[in-house]
């Protein structure tokens, strides 16, 4: 069977460039400018505390052992909140680059990554609430199975945490929108526009996957996971024709697991969170361990089922026809 075209995809052909090889590394080289730009302000940060570590120190002292010393003191002094804060916020430069790339360079309309205005919000919020489900889904695995425990309420909650959440809320809007329109909005309808939507659609998740290998704790089943996850995330913006409900659904995975259950994501520790979830580390197979729940089978399980079920959904609405015209 074939997946029907979206209309999307149909536009993004107006883009230049045919060749599967010279689209991979054009991506690449997106990704690239994409990374520098997004690592400047955390970077300003580290730069700055740094800076004030080796000023409080006596000068005419400094050797290689101290040297180390301070920065690892200064590594040390870094507020973890601010500096994952001002991560997600620069991952805008996510969304601007490949914006910047498909409107000027490749001369694509908006329309073509998925911005359009039809039932927009609608489709947003859709997918905040299925993203908070998926994930739900793989908690209510994990406390079945001994996995993880939900110790109860974050304790340390406070007025200042509860703001802090809202405004990682708001980051994590970005982050997962970043990820959306790079990976798919970009580079998927760039791919698929060209060639077969299959191919596109793996191809697109297998490079999702390889983003995340820098990340702490990752592992072999956590790299599956994500291309699952890329995949599940793929066919929810073809079967759509759109790229709103995916950047909900990316945002609300993210935030759930992360600012509601206190859960690692994609193994980045985050500081604020609702509940305070312990994890059985004899039981990382399926809980994931230090990489989160990514990392886990119940992810696995719980891809496998969205991903089937949304294919069904796909063949009862007609996105699959015999030959593409």
């Amino acid at each position: 069977m074939v997946i029907r075209k979206p209309e999307m995809f149909k536009q993004a052909e107006c883009g230049r460039g045919k060749n599967l090889i010279i689209q991979i590394l054009i991506f690449f080289a997106v990704f690239v400018v994409n990374s520098m730009l997004q690592s400047i302000l955390p970077s300003i940060y580290m730069g700055v505390e740094i800076v004030k570590t080796f000023a409080s120190y006596p000068p005419g002292v400094f050797n290689e052992v101290v040297v180390e010393a301070l920065i690892e003191a200064a590594m040390g002094s870094v507020n973890g909140r601010i500096y994952m804060l001002l991560t997600l916020f620069s991952t805008v430069f996510g969304i601007l680059v490949p914006i910047f790339f498909c409107k000027l360079i490749e001369k694509r309309p908006l329309s073509s990554m998925g911005f359009v205005k039809k039932n927009a919000f609608r489709d947003y919020f859709i997918g905040l609430g299925i993203g908070f489900l998926m994930f739900g889904a793989v908690v209510l695995i994990n406390v079945l199975t001994g996995a993880i425990s939900i110790e109860g309420v974050n304790k340390n909650l406070s007025v200042i945490s509860v703001v802090y959440i809202l405004i990682f809320f708001v980051g994590f809007m970005i982050q997962g929108a970043s990820e959306e329109v790079l990976v798919r909005g970009y580079f998927m309808t760039s791919l698929g526009s060209k060639h077969n939507l299959w191919i596109a659609l793996l191809i697109s998740s297998g490079m999702f996957g390889l983003l995340h290998i820098g990340n702490p704790g990752f592992t072999i089943l956590g790299f599956v996971n994500i291309i699952l996850v890329g995949i599940l995330f793929g066919l929810y913006i073809i079967c759509f024709d759109n790229i709103w409900g995916a950047c909900a659904l990316h945002t609300m995975w993210n935030f759930v697991q992360g600012n509601f259950y206190g859960i690692p994501v994609s193994g980045l520790e985050i500081s604020d969170s609702v509940f305070i979830t312990t994890i059985n580390e004899d039981l990382e197979f399926i809980n994931g361990g230090t990489f989160g729940a990514e990392g886990g089978f119940t992810t696995t399980i719980v891809m496998l089922l969205c991903i089937g079920g949304l294919l069904l959904y796909m063949k009862k609405t007609g996105k699959f026809v015999e030959k593409e015209n």
